[in-house]
């Protein structure tokens, strides 16, 4: 019997997307392998005094996630800064000990990068990821160094084929490049896990007028299932995009978003916007929520899909939250559409299945 095919979401370690895997339900939490990419941090001069976010991300991620299966995540983006709760990778293996998570740490194909992970981590094994730059040599030195020094084998390594931004036409450069890479690195061992990763998700929403919409085609997917039908390799190959952000941290300062639904079809993000509210009273985000509730969009999917749409159609309702306060935050609405987003794509994995 085939291996079944498993979802690998690259999420940025936010409190909407980390609040959207507490959501998952638990027949879709058995076809997800969250990756968790932790962004740079500095205290802002707003902070009274510099946070906790190693000690907070576990927290949030033991809330989310604890005894639902291996969580992979990547501290390489965190930086040097000063934290003042400890040690980051001591607190992660904390995270092992004491909050029942299963965390894999992610690093490059070089041995170094082992410097940044605490022993007891490795005991959930390992996960690499692979950049197109690691291709311009054949890999196999790297990933035996790799192997032999953290003192684990294929079968412990989740191998994580990561091309970042691809376009929405998934072109032919973007097909032959999965091709090469996964037949370059699929022959070199029984790995864990092996995954293709991408994402065609817009780098911003400038180009959405004030109150406008748009629909990107989902290149990822569509590249994923041009690769897996053509069978370049004998290996399952799974799943893996960046959820609904583009892969890069945004740069420069921090800005209130104007709000915004990021909601997933079969085949297209659907993407709206609307104007900060001008004038008091003024409600953009419960208008929002009631445009979406009318577009064949929702209604192909309903209320009872996910958490995410059970929101939605509380929020155009003005019913009360269930929890937390306010309505129409980018928080919010990154959780909300995080949270339809991994609920659809755990349904097509569920179809794709042999």
């Amino acid at each position: 019997m085939p291996e079944p095919l498993q979802y690998v979401p690259i999420l940025k370690a936010r409190s909407g997307e980390l609040g959207a895997l507490r959501e998952v339900q638990p027949l879709e939490r058995n076809r997800i392998i969250p990756f968790l990419d932790v962004a740079p941090w500095a205290p802002t001069s707003e902070d009274a005094r510099p946070g906790r976010p190693f000690t907070r991300l576990v927290g949030r991620l033991a809330s989310a996630w604890a005894e639902s299966g291996r969580v992979l995540i990547d501290t390489s983006q965190a930086g040097a800064a000063a934290y003042e709760d400890g040690d980051p990778h001591h607190i992660l293996a904390r995270g092992v000990t004491e909050d029942g998570l299963r965390i894999v740490p992610v690093i490059a194909p070089h041995a170094s990068e082992l410097a940044r992970v605490h022993p007891l981590l490795l005991g959930n094994g390992l996960a690499i990821r692979l950049r197109p730059a690691n291709f311009a040599t054949p890999p196999e030195p790297a990933l035996s160094s790799v192997l032999a020094a953290a003192g684990v084998t294929p079968h412990d390594v989740d191998l994580v084929v990561d091309l970042g931004a691809v376009r929405s036409d998934a072109d032919e450069s973007s097909y032959f490049a999965a091709v090469q890479m996964l037949a370059a690195v699929a022959p070199l061992g029984a790995w864990r896990t092996l995954t293709l990763a991408a994402s065609s998700f817009p780098v911003d929403l400038r180009a959405i007028p004030g109150s406008g919409e748009t629909r990107v085609r989902r290149g990822e997917w569509a590249l994923w299932r041009r690769v897996r039908e053509a069978r370049v390799i004998p290996a399952a190959i799974n799943f893996g995009d960046y959820g609904v952000s583009h892969p890069d941290f945004p740069a420069g300062p921090m800005f209130q978003a104007p709000p915004n639904v990021r909601y997933t079809t079969v085949h297209e993000y659907f993407i709206a916007k609307r104007r900060k509210r001008a004038r008091p009273g003024e409600e953009p985000g419960r208008e929002l929520a009631r445009f979406l509730v009318g577009t064949p969009e929702y209604q192909a999917y309903g209320p009872g899909f996910s958490w995410g749409d059970e929101e939605i159609a509380r929020y155009a309702a003005k019913e009360t939250k269930e929890r937390g306060s306010g309505w129409g935050g980018p928080t919010e609405w990154r959780k909300i559409g995080t949270s339809h987003h991994l609920a659809v794509v755990a349904a097509e994995i569920r179809v794709a299945q042999p």
